[in-house]
């Protein structure tokens, strides 16, 4: 494996978007990291799979400075259309009220359609501007590791080792690090390696994507998203791509997997697609990609096990119906990396790791539970339960499914995500902050030119968390203020501040921040001309607040001006004490 070295603090199984983006998130954070892919990526036309990616994981990749480079190359999709099966327009459906959820809560407002090939050649330049390393066409044969976070800390001891295999010269290696992720998709080698159990739910559901160029008189074909109610196909939609590209997903009925069996070819799909856009025309001038593929479920029982972690498809799996595969991954790596590179520079305790497992296990139970409700709706199946609890057996699946969508919007687009109290969420009656939900993005003006500027911009994600000093209007909370800046600058808090990253707002405009707030401002000053960020985070501006985000963007703590002492309890739970 000539160009790799024989240890990494963190080895990476898997080379697809989950695994290179854990791998560049700890990369950007100062660890040292490895990627070990099965496939020679390079040499394939690895164009289908996941391609759409919703508010909230924009606001990630934002946060990881890799959206602008995402944007340049994907379709940037705002609105969307939807057709009965007459081919008549319904604006009561489709993806109507996604778009309408997004309106004041986020400013990317849209989502992004990129295929995977893209997305992955971005994820791994920026990884390898980094230097980052990828082996490809490596393969992973076996692995040891240590359990209860044993070994040297100082790094001489080698607590996991996996030994992998060269696919086309047989060469076997062994690679060394502290921890090691597993990346590797639904037939994960770690999982099965590690003895990791995945509860599975096979259905009987059968769907078909292709991917291709094509010429068709739908109107508004190419706004971003459309949606078919057809009475042979189900719920058929069809996504603008980048590349000028176009995606069609429809299901197969019974009497089609009769029909085809289990060898339905790139024909017999191209002739299904042009049956399901009816009445609308739709001819291929060429074919990219196509699948056909049974919807399954898994789960797997932890997403970690002492030195190893499971991400992305390697511990939950489950449709594609409402494209949440890559973007329930992309939240994995951004939720795991921040604490993992802690607990290797000695920053967190190694049970840091656990809250990744309690965070993100549960967001996938819901997750699955809520596909196998809309898989089925999209199949044109009512489920049972769906039928019996609301007495709903004779409503059409397309209506059920306009409900069940629109029910839990916020869920799927990400923004609604949350996760529950435990040593980083600590909520607080002191303020009306909610911890462990996503912290708003508001617009907040720095000194002079009267620009805008995103607080999501101000709390890039280094792998620090944010103070964020809402400090009202100085005439009414200067003494808070002033009692905060004594407090930040003693010794209770001085061990902290090397792992925080400091931002005042302060409501209303003024000439020079520390003249107005009458002592040094906290990190960088913004101004809060008519409240509204205040607002957003439920502060006063009579009173203030202190607001800590996780490197992540979730809100882990809030407090008011004046209650500086929580700050220090806050904290002395979350770091190590020097």
């Amino acid at each position: 494996m000539a160009g790799f070295r024989d240890r990494y603090d963190v080895v990476i199984c898997g080379g697809g978007p989950v695994g290179l983006l854990t791998a560049y998130g700890l990369q950007r954070m100062g660890i040292k990291t490895c990627v070990v892919e099965r496939l020679e990526k390079h040499k394939l036309p690895m164009y289908g799979r996941a391609c759409t990616l919703f508010p909230r994981t924009l606001e990630m990749f934002d946060q990881y400075d890799l959206l602008t480079r995402l944007n340049q190359v994907g379709f940037v999709a705002r609105s969307g259309v939807n057709y009965d099966k007459d081919g008549r327009r319904d604006s009561t459906r489709g993806m109507r009220h996604v778009f309408d959820a997004m309106q004041g809560h986020t400013f990317l407002d849209y989502m992004l359609n990129i295929r995977l090939k893209y997305s992955e050649d971005i994820l791994k330049a920026e990884y390898e501007k980094l230097g980052g390393v990828v082996a490809s066409g490596w393969e992973l044969r076996s692995l040891t590791a240590q359990t209860d976070h044993e070994g040297d800390k100082n790094g001489h001891s080698c607590p996991v080792k996996v030994e992998v295999k060269n696919v086309d010269t047989s060469e076997v290696r062994t690679i060394a690090g502290d921890y090691l992720v597993g990346a590797d998709g639904a037939h994960s080698a770690v999982r099965h390696l590690a003895s990791i159990s995945s509860a599975t739910d096979s259905t009987t559901l059968r769907w078909v994507r292709v991917d291709g160029v094509v010429e068709t008189d739908m109107p508004d074909s190419r706004e971003g998203f459309a949606h078919l109610e057809s009475p042979t196909h189900g719920n058929v939609f069809c996504a603008a791509l980048d590349h000028g590209r176009t995606r069609v997903g429809f299901a197969l009925s019974q009497d089609m997997m009769i029909k085809y069996g289990e060898n339905m070819t790139q024909q017999q799909a191209v002739d299904e697609a042009k049956l399901a856009v009816k009445p609308f025309s739709w001819e291929y001038k060429c074919v990219d990609w196509y699948t056909v593929y049974n919807v399954r479920h898994s789960l797997a029982d932890t997403f970690v096990k002492d030195r190893i972690l499971l991400a992305g498809d390697a511990c939950h799996s489950h449709s594609s119906g409402t494209a949440q595969g890559m973007n329930t991954g992309v939240h994995d790596a951004f939720n795991l990396a921040w604490k993992l590179a802690g607990v290797l520079k000695g920053w967190y305790h190694a049970s840091i790791l656990d809250t990744y497992d309690s965070e993100r296990r549960p967001v996938a139970q819901h997750l699955i539970r809520l596909d196998k409700t809309f898989s089925a709706l999209i199949s044109g199946t009512v489920p049972p339960e769906l039928a019996v609890a609301g007495g709903l057996s004779s409503t059409e699946p397309t209506a059920l499914l306009a409900r069940a969508l629109e029910d839990n919007v916020q869920f799927n687009i990400g923004l609604g995500i949350r996760y529950g109290a435990n040593m980083l969420n600590v909520t607080t009656k002191s303020t009306t902050v909610p911890c462990g939900w996503r912290a708003p993005d508001v617009a907040v003006y720095g000194p002079g030119a009267r620009i805008p500027t995103r607080l999501h911009t101000l709390m890039k994600n280094v792998g620090l968390f944010s103070l964020v000093v809402f400090a009202g209007e100085p005439l009414l909370t200067g003494k808070k203020v002033r009692n905060l800046r004594t407090y930040l600058d003693g010794d209770s808090m001085r061990g902290h501040l090397d792992k925080l990253s400091l931002v005042t707002v302060v409501a209303g405009n003024k000439p020079q921040a520390d003249e107005a707030l009458g002592v040094a401002r906290f990190g960088d000053a913004y101004y809060d001309p008519d409240s509204t960020a205040h607002a957003r985070y439920g502060v006063s501006v009579g009173s203030g607040a202190v607001v800590v985000v996780r490197p992540d963007g979730i809100i882990g703590f809030a407090t008011t001006l004046d209650a500086d002492t929580d700050l220090g309890t806050y904290f002395a739970r979350v770091f190590v004490q020097d």
